[in-house]
């Protein structure tokens, strides 16, 4: 593991507990003044094969921060400094590549909750930035406690912004990293929150696993479109999958030569098909085709998939099902047919944006059934 501080590049100790004791005994015996106006180390820590300790890592790193004779900052002496004795120190996570570091904050001092100093102006001025986000995943960026238990997962992260700020009161960004918007707020008084997953399997297993098992996530609802695959599935239509085929997934090195069966929860399938027949809604039940592609070229296998019954083609449901399977949670995909396979016809752009409202209207309603 690295600390990496701009360009700068340094080692640090696996355990966090050897690294506290070094700072506690090297830095304030032997230079206690050295902490006077520092406030807080922006770190961003990543992942590399190299596990060599160097000792004089926080020497170097804090002993030679500028403090400038003009900093215009009202100064108090720095108050003692407290070694939590916890192993992880407040670490939440490794990044999996040394280009998509966390950032992280050691607080000292006097000024706890600002994240740096950061000059500002010809003269060396000092200015604070206020530190109002911390880290948590390498992809989703809310803090603790932003992220509700029932999450919506649009595939377009645009999506999740036009239903938040349509269906949701109070709706906060809790997520901008690499685009994927993600928000929080409440419908009828629930906490919801709407996340973008991206298209495919493979950014769909990175966003339910960060929310299952970093965030807590229990339920989750993938709203989105797809292609029929039957000829009594109009476009406009409602698919509800209550299991998906698929070729592969992220998830088939863990099964093996196992074909494992992914399910959507039973009880958010009923609520969603009730919910449906009471809006009046034409709405299909059946199994999906969750694509690992979007220009697939197999003729033959659309042809078996039809001959089996397969009712309509997407690309994320069939990993969502596997993740809710491993981490027992609750997992439905509502889709939207917005081109049929047989007939050629799409929906019009004009009347995506209805379309797609009756279906996050109904993911509500089955989610708090």
């Amino acid at each position: 593991m690295r600390v990496i501080h701009r360009q700068t590049a340094i080692a640090v100790a696996p355990d966090t507990t050897f690294v506290a004791k070094r700072l506690r005994q090297r830095l304030t015996q032997r230079n206690a003044a050295i902490l006077d106006c520092v406030v807080v180390v922006d770190m961003q820590i990543a992942r590399c094969a190299e596990r060599d300790i160097d000792h004089g890592m926080a020497r170097q790193l804090v002993q030679h921060m500028v403090k400038e004779p003009n900093a215009r900052v009202a100064r108090a002496r720095a108050g003692p400094v407290q070694i939590n004795r916890d192993r992880n120190l407040g670490f939440r996570g490794f990044a999996g590549q040394s280009g998509a570091a966390h950032r992280h904050l050691l607080r000292g001092g006097w000024w706890d909750g600002y994240r740096h100093l950061n000059r500002a102006g010809e003269g060396g001025n000092l200015r604070p930035v206020l530190a109002n986000r911390c880290i948590m995943t390498i992809h989703i960026g809310a803090e603790p406690g932003q992220i509700a238990e029932t999450v919506l997962m649009p595939g377009d992260p645009l999506r999740a912004k036009w239903a938040a700020e349509r269906y949701l009161t109070d709706a906060v960004c809790v997520n901008t990293v690499r685009g994927m918007l993600g928000f929080t707020g409440l419908w009828q008084g629930q906490r919801v929150t709407i996340q973008g997953s991206g298209m495919g399997m493979p950014s769909m297993s990175i966003y339910a696993n960060e929310l299952i098992r970093d965030f807590g996530a229990r339920t989750l609802i993938r709203v989105g479109s797809a292609g029929a695959m039957q000829p009594d599935i109009a476009v406009r239509d409602i698919v509800l999958a209550q299991g998906c085929s698929t070729l592969s997934t992220p998830s088939r090195g863990l099964f093996r030569e196992l074909n494992f069966a992914p399910l959507a929860d039973f009880g958010l399938l009923r609520a969603a098909h009730d919910a449906a027949m009471g809006q009046g809604l034409r709405a299909h039940v059946g199994n999906i085709y969750s694509s690992d592609t979007f220009y697939d070229e197999r003729d033959d296998l659309t042809a078996i998939l039809q001959r089996h019954g397969v009712l309509a083609v997407e690309m994320e449901a069939a990993e969502l099902y596997i993740l809710a399977a491993r981490h027992h949670v609750r997992a439905l995909a509502i889709l939207t047919i917005s081109d049929h396979l047989l007939t050629h016809e799409a929906l019009p752009a004009r009347d995506r944006e209805q379309s797609f409202g009756q279906m996050i209207e109904l993911a509500l309603a089955s989610a708090f059934s």
